[in-house]
């Protein structure tokens, strides 16, 4: 009787609407606020949303992953590509979202990059004086026009990587992730997944995805907390 309690009271609360707020980061010494979901519990980590897609293309996608993360104790925040000139470009607002989380006690640090501009992305992280976070996922990533060294940045990324895709995605979007696939499939830090049943916006496909981040990035080593210095007397 316990048993079945505790699994209704754990279902209600995973059924629970994780409110968004927002996070204030600063950006060329401008303050600028990012959609932000915190989690319930203890937060087992930080993730970024770059959702690269125009906004009529699935916005709500990248909310409703937030959302759901953070019932799974997941501290979310969206960044999109349409920022607006005033709030600095979304590679401006990506390494200080980063440190916000991080100043949350946030030891884990994951970036999702859904959509649009992937590129962009992977040029980030090749660089040596990019921020690094613990691992990389991409949704339905993709460049248009394609971008033919977006191969040689994803080579030169050096943490682990997830590349899902749905199985009734766009065809481009389906194009070039075969082309990833078929450049790095073989590396061990780089894995890709077909969403069964799922289209570009992940409609109904949300629950699946969602279970199945958080077990990948859960197995992913977080960064040992710093621990302060010993003071001698």
């Amino acid at each position: 009787m316990r048993v079945l309690v505790g699994c209704l009271l754990l279902g209600l609360l995973l059924m629970a609407r994780a409110e968004v707020s927002t996070l204030e980061i600063s950006v060329n010494q401008k303050k600028v606020n990012l959609p932000y979901w915190a989690p319930d519990m203890k937060s087992k980590g930080g993730v970024v949303i770059l959702f690269g897609d125009p906004p009529v293309y699935g916005i709500q996608f990248a909310k409703s992953l937030g959302e759901e993360l953070a019932k799974r104790g997941w501290s979310v925040v969206v960044v999109t590509a349409d920022t607006g000139k005033e709030k600095g470009s979304w590679m401006e607002q990506l390494p200080e979202a980063l440190a916000a989380l991080r100043q949350k006690n946030n030891n884990r640090m994951m970036v999702v990059h859904y959509g649009d501009q992937l590129r962009v992305t992977l040029d980030y992280f090749s660089k040596p004086q990019s921020k690094k976070v613990n691992g990389l996922i991409l949704i339905s990533a993709y460049d248009k026009p394609e971008q033919k060294d977006s191969l040689e940045l994803l080579k030169k990324v050096s943490f682990p990587m997830i590349d899902i895709v749905g199985q009734f995605d766009y065809a481009f979007v389906l194009k070039q992730a075969k082309e990833r696939r078929n450049q790095v499939g073989e590396e061990k830090n780089y894995h890709h997944i077909k969403m069964p049943g799922a289209r570009h916006q992940y409609w109904y496909a949300i629950p699946m995805v969602v279970a199945y981040l958080n077990g990948w990035m859960l197995k992913q080593e977080a960064e040992e907390p710093v621990k302060p210095p010993i003071k001698l007397r």
